[in-house]
């Protein structure tokens, strides 16, 4: 004979639900805020990023700034040494150097403690100024010895805030690949932490696709590691100018390439990535005059799910570059969940 079900009580069941409602309110909002926190963690890093693209290059800047500092410094050491009027002083605050800090500097360089030191420090020199510039009578020779000492010392210090924060300001503009110029996977995070903000508020849609050149280890071995390269540059350059200015394009590792996809739906996504991978296919790669090969790249994609981690739609592209590796390469699979 069939067993009749057990009913379940009513109460029982209106209980469970609510339950139920409660603990995935909890679970959600646990996770809204663990995003959130994170998300304003990466901000200061954010802000570099976006002020990286004003300078073609950092090390560039960081000659131009020293030099601007130690040229003030030379100036005022002269004119103090040499007795000039003292309405030719410049303060350090309004020197060149002064205004770019002022006004690009501290945006650019981004560490709040060492900023305010290198404040405090100006702020030390222009009062040596103020006090020189206050006095009626003209400064002694030993006056004007121990201003220009206090100023050396203050410079000098300066200097060593300014070089220390520009070198960890190159260290963050190193995020680009050396081989390909195409950005690494240091600023993943960020950027896409700051698209799926814009995501969340505007309801626009993106899609992150992997990127794997197919049988690599072969070009290596048949044509050597410098032809690999040069192969990898070249499809690196190929993908950077597929896209739009406003996507964005990572070399993920080795011979995988990561791209962001911007306001864009999954089935306009696969048409750009559908005619990137035929384009890749046609390349001609010169291992020598005489020696020819071609590439293909295997693709997955993942459109957003309005997730707010960021590593599920990386971890969802990748399980389907892994089915298109499976199935045969040189070819596109989209996730289905």
């Amino acid at each position: 004979m069939l067993q009749k079900k057990a009913r379940i009580p009513a109460a029982l069941l209106s209980e469970t639900l609510c339950f139920s409602g409660l603990a995935m309110d909890t679970a959600i909002e646990a996770m809204t805020v663990s995003y959130s926190t994170d998300y304003q963690k990466s901000a200061p890093e954010q802000e570099q990023y976006r002020l990286l693209a004003i300078y073609d290059d950092v090390s560039i800047e960081r000659e131009r700034q020293i030099s601007s500092l130690i040229h003030w410094e030379n100036d005022f050491i002269y004119n103090i040494a040499t007795g000039l009027p003292r309405a030719d002083l410049i303060y350090l605050s309004k020197s060149e150097f002064g205004m770019w800090l002022s006004h690009k500097g501290k945006h650019l360089l981004g560490n709040p403690q060492m900023l305010a030191n290198m404040d405090a420090l100006i702020q030390q020199a222009d009062e040596h100024i103020t006090r020189m510039l206050a006095t009626v009578a003209q400064p002694t020779f030993e006056e004007r010895m121990t201003v220009l000492q206090a100023i050396r010392q203050l410079s000098g210090q300066i200097h060593c805030l300014l070089v220390a924060m520009f070198d960890a300001l190159v260290g963050l503009e190193n995020g680009k690949d050396p081989l390909t110029q195409l950005l690494n996977r240091r600023f993943i995070p960020t950027i896409m932490r700051r698209e799926i903000s814009l995501a969340l508020n505007a309801r626009k849609p993106f899609v992150v696709a992997m990127l794997d050149l197919d049988h690599f280890k072969k070009i290596n071995d048949n044509y050597g590691h410098c032809a690999g390269d040069a192969a990898l540059k070249a499809v690196a350059a190929v993908i950077y100018d597929h896209f739009r200015s406003s996507d964005y394009v990572f070399r993920y590792g080795g011979e995988e390439f990561m791209v962001l996809i911007v306001e864009s739906e999954r089935v306009q996504a696969k048409k750009r990535l559908e005619a990137l991978r035929r384009k890749i296919g046609a390349l001609a790669l010169e291992a020598s005059p005489t020696q020819h090969f071609s590439v293909t790249v295997s693709i997955g994609m993942a459109e957003f799910d309005y997730h707010p981690d960021y590593t599920r739609i990386i971890d969802r592209a990748d399980r389907a570059l892994y089915l298109a590796k499976n199935g045969g390469r040189n070819r596109i699979e989209i996730s289905q969940n």
